[in-house]
């Protein structure tokens, strides 16, 4: 089996769960090699080595280097691969290119992804998609997206992703976190520092806040292109002494467990890896009300749901959840129950198991 991804990288949605499932799969069952057809998180590849696992970084000079497509299939053919699992659109393309070119029986795609694609992204997918066993979704947004691709929803599986529902114990950050006066709040967002992110409008409704005496640091985890763009709107709104950026942090957890409330206001339905951490650690969390997201807060029983897009709503969810503390500590019991029935990760893996073995059960490969 090989497991293939365009880009590897644990703090975005296909990262982890591609990470989490080759990790925890049953050896025994399920020979797991995965293949990074771009760049790698170093240490991530380097901890999934050192669990025992294969793991093959192929480097592309640029985005159609077709040299990657002749070396995965050569490598599939020499293995004899019997099933491909994809993740990401670069993943999705070159992983089922590589499969049929090296007559791979089972292939499987992943979609976790909801951003517009080309006209010609969508027709590749969709001649690729009649080649594919099964096109896996990790929530009702993608679930969409993927049964348009495929034109048969019978072939979309839905699996959410997977959470450790029982955090290890706290860990001496790795960086330093930034100071906060005594008696005041901290609210932490976790997401790609892009556009579709909705992170200007958090921005604007800290300004909001500032005006409603809410004594509320922000703490921004990643980073991206708008990171320049966010500065300089917080310096203008005065208050970009309460905007704290902190990179990349392989701590996350370590960083939620300061937080009095976890942020996401996107205007996608994509699944957020840190919101789920965020939930498991028991901090209150704000998100946006949107196909996708939606489930995870159980319909705002496991959180509270604001409109993306409107920073006025972003204010009021997370003046909501300070305000009201006692309310928000109820949400958050409810969300640690709603994860493990939902998102527990041996659910998670237990269901990949279980569709790799029909598939390869229905092709004789079993």
């Amino acid at each position: 089996m090989a497991l293939i991804i365009d880009a590897l990288d644990e703090q975005e949605a296909a990262g982890w769960q591609l990470s989490l499932l080759a990790s925890r799969l049953d050896r025994s069952r399920f020979g797991a090699t995965v293949c990074v057809l771009g760049c790698g998180d170093d240490a991530l590849v380097a901890r999934l080595r050192q669990s025992g696992l294969t793991v093959h970084v192929f480097d592309r000079t640029h985005g159609h280097d077709v040299r990657v497509l002749y070396r995965l299939k050569e490598l599939l053919a020499s293995n004899r691969t019997d099933i491909v699992c994809t993740w990401t659109p670069g993943g999705a393309l070159w992983g089922r290119l590589a499969a049929l070119w090296a007559r791979v029986p089972v292939m499987v795609a992943t979609e976790v992804e909801t951003a517009p694609r080309s006209f010609i992204e969508q027709r590749v997918d969709r001649l690729l998609a009649r080649r594919t066993a099964a096109m896996v979704a990790d929530n009702e947004a993608t679930a969409s997206r993927a049964g348009l691709a495929c034109g048969d929803n019978g072939r979309v599986q839905l699996i959410r992703p997977g959470v450790e529902t029982e955090p290890s114990e706290a860990a001496t950050p790795a960086l330093p976190l930034p100071e906060v006066p005594a008696g005041w709040n901290v609210a932490v967002t976790a997401c790609p520092l892009t556009p579709p992110m909705g992170l200007l409008h958090l921005v604007w409704a800290l300004s909001i806040l500032r005006y409603a005496d809410q004594r509320l640091h922000l703490w921004i985890v990643g980073e991206g292109p708008q990171r320049s763009r966010l500065a300089e709107e917080a310096s203008r709104l005065d208050v970009g002494s309460r905007v704290h950026f902190l990179g990349r942090r392989d701590d996350l957890a370590t960083v939620l467990r300061r937080a009095d409330v976890f942020v996401l206001p996107s205007r996608r339905g994509e699944s957020s890896f840190a919101a789920l951490e965020a939930m498991a650690l028991g901090v209150p969390v704000v998100l946006p009300d949107v196909e996708g997201l939606r489930h995870l807060a159980d319909g705002g029983r496991c959180g509270r749901l604001i409109e993306p897009g409107y920073p006025k709503s972003i204010a009021a969810g997370v003046f909501q959840s300070i305000r009201h503390a006692e309310q928000s500590r109820q949400m958050a019991a409810r969300a640690k129950a709603h994860l493990r029935e939902h998102y527990a990760t041996d659910r998670f893996v237990a269901q990949y198991e279980a569709l790799f073995a029909e598939l390869a059960e229905a092709r004789g490969l079993a």
